[in-house]
């Protein structure tokens, strides 16, 4: 009897020792389900080089599906937008705040797997939230009024102005782990800030602009999303492993003559296009890739 009870605690012993890991549960195969009054969703990391790092992402995975699916935004993209444009498209021409965004998730269930890749381990991660559906039912609607708001709000934005330029740019990024949403995210980010970019290219000579460039790059380079009032994306598409956007991006001209002017720069020359009206962006009054002169 002795002899049995040791061969199986030895047995119990050695499972975990040889790397048999327990069976994944049923959730992990899942998307999105609903149950007892909440929405439930699931986000993955795969291959994670460190654990944290791999439930950091899963957790903005999961809440990338609550997003998508219960607003209709795009989430993936949108979330890796958060941080750097500050600002997600609701509908054709409609933009919101990313902290306009209330999504009250509570995280439930978490599975890691350690996993060899390479001679390396890494970590795949599943991780589960749920959403009240009343919660997600009253957000939805306040998205909604706030959508109606923000249309006005930006028609009178793209109203004419002497400060709002209209700049048409492009945007590539490299897609990786054929996650094509991540990389037009960022392709637009990359338009962005060649919309400053270029900008600059008109205002000031190229000598001035290899000169100062520390400075241009840390005042207006890479906060250029703070000087976008708006962007449309014409069209995006796919090229080998790189994923490309055409976009026009609507520069607040006063408030970077403003941080120029703090760091004693200002403007060298004046384009011979006109630039006071986005409302003429498909005529003439747009910075555009067939007018790369612009000086005098």
């Amino acid at each position: 009897m002795k002899k049995i009870l040791c061969v199986t605690l030895f047995i119990f012993l050695i499972i975990p020792l040889n790397g048999w890991a327990r069976k994944a549960p049923k959730w992990t195969g899942k998307v999105h389900w609903e149950d007892g009054g909440y929405h439930y969703f699931v986000g993955v990391s795969t291959k994670s080089m460190t654990e944290e790092l791999g439930r950091r992402e899963a957790l903005d995975n999961a809440t990338a599906e609550a997003i998508q699916s219960l607003f209709g935004i795009s989430g993936k993209m949108d979330l890796t937008s958060f941080s750097t444009l500050q600002k997600i498209q609701v509908s054709q021409d409609v933009f919101v705040s990313s902290d306009e965004v209330n999504l009250k998730a509570e995280s439930v269930d978490i599975y890691v797997e350690k996993i060899k890749d390479s001679g390396e381990t890494k970590y795949n991660v599943y991780r589960s939230i749920k959403v009240n559906e009343r919660d997600a039912d009253k957000e939805l609607a306040r998205l909604k009024e706030l959508a109606v708001k923000k249309k006005s709000v930006e028609g009178k934005v793209l109203s004419p102005s002497k400060d709002l330029v209209a700049v048409s740019v492009e945007g590539e990024s490299l897609i990786q782990n054929d996650d094509e949403p991540d990389a037009k995210a960022k392709a637009i980010k990359i338009g962005i800030r060649r919309s400053c970019e270029k900008l600059m290219a008109h205002w000031f000579y190229p000598g001035t602009l290899q000169k100062n460039y520390p400075r241009l790059n840390s005042t207006i380079y890479e906060k250029c999303s703070s000087f976008s009032k708006n962007y449309e994306v014409l069209g995006g598409y796919r090229e080998d492993n790189l994923y490309k956007i055409m976009m026009t991006v609507y520069l607040n001209s006063g408030d970077i003559r403003r941080k120029l002017m703090n760091i004693g720069l200002f403007r060298e020359r004046t384009p011979k296009i006109g630039l006071s009206s986005p409302t003429k962006v498909k005529e003439t009054e747009s910075i555009d890739e067939t007018n790369k002169s612009g000086g005098e």
